[in-house]
């Protein structure tokens, strides 16, 4: 994702302690918080991830895009960090866009139900703009 691509306002936080997961933030000028995720998310990496998320959660964004395009795998904490980031983010009235997920995590959401229960798009910049079809891409 470039910067141009999210009009961001700059990098809120980058990288993380566990090397086999990167996630970086940016804050676009309309408050919403874009954050891509760099690596598997598994049991190992679940708990950093949703800390993280937290954290950013914490700073009040409009919005949150949440891009996966570089997640090639997905286990059920990554599942469950999903559950909970779709939980705080609602009763705080914050939406959720999920984008660019790949194959494997696409598929998880998809035989887990949780395709519908997120908005699903196959790009940052349709995520942001929110123009195009979103929901399971098995549909």
């Amino acid at each position: 994702m470039s910067t141009n691509e999210a009009n961001a306002a700059g990098v809120v936080h980058a990288g993380a302690a566990d090397p086999r997961i990167r996630i970086d933030s940016t804050h676009t000028e309309a408050g919403t918080l874009v954050t891509s995720v760099t690596g598997e998310v598994d049991q190992a990496t679940s708990a950093q991830l949703c800390q993280e998320l937290n954290n950013l959660l914490d700073e009040h964004p409009a919005m949150v895009v949440l891009s996966l395009e570089d997640v090639p795998f997905l286990d059920s904490g990554g599942l469950d960090v999903l559950v909970n980031l779709q939980r705080r983010a609602h009763a705080e009235h914050v939406p959720v866009r999920i984008c660019a997920p790949r194959r494997g995590p696409t598929k998880l959401l998809h035989l887990t139900g949780l395709d519908v229960a997120f908005d699903i798009y196959p790009t940052v910049k349709d995520a942001l703009a929110g123009t195009t079809n979103a929901g399971s891409p098995f549909a």
